[in-house]
């Protein structure tokens, strides 16, 4: 199979997966192809296609007082949210969001949300995860 015989969906490709190969498509190209409350995330899904992620906001000015910013997606905010979405910021939180912080018990986390929706400093999902810093 090549790419060329991929065309039911958006930028089809052919993957080879488990000795076959299978077509894979974009979920979006903007963020028009996208639900409401749903922004085009470029490359983040598997394969790398675009996916649509959850947005309670879009820019810094949806959220007066703070920033809109991208949860990890990982760990507690994976769990509370389905994966990486967008949130706002209030100015008050104990980490910047995306950035490695020091957790309460000494040890090396990431700032995202927790199952409460506020943004803490949580340990990464498994021991072997990484985290990205800014």
């Amino acid at each position: 199979m090549t790419d060329a015989e991929c065309t039911v969906g958006i930028a089809g490709r052919c993957q080879n997966l488990l000795g076959g190969g299978c077509c894979t498509y974009h979920e979006c190209e903007t963020d028009g192809d996208c639900s409401m409350g749903m922004v085009c995330e470029c490359g983040v899904g598997p394969g790398s296609q675009n996916v649509c992620i959850r947005a309670d906001c879009v820019t810094d000015a949806d959220c007066p007082g703070g920033l809109c910013a991208r949860t990890s997606g990982r760990g507690y905010g994976l769990l509370s949210t389905g994966g990486p979405m967008y949130a706002c910021t209030t100015g008050e939180e104990p980490c910047a969001a995306g950035d490695t912080c020091a957790r309460g018990d000494g040890g090396l986390g990431y700032c995202d949300l927790d199952y409460s929706g506020a943004w803490e400093c949580v340990a990464p999902a498994s021991d072997g995860d990484w985290f990205c810093t800014r």
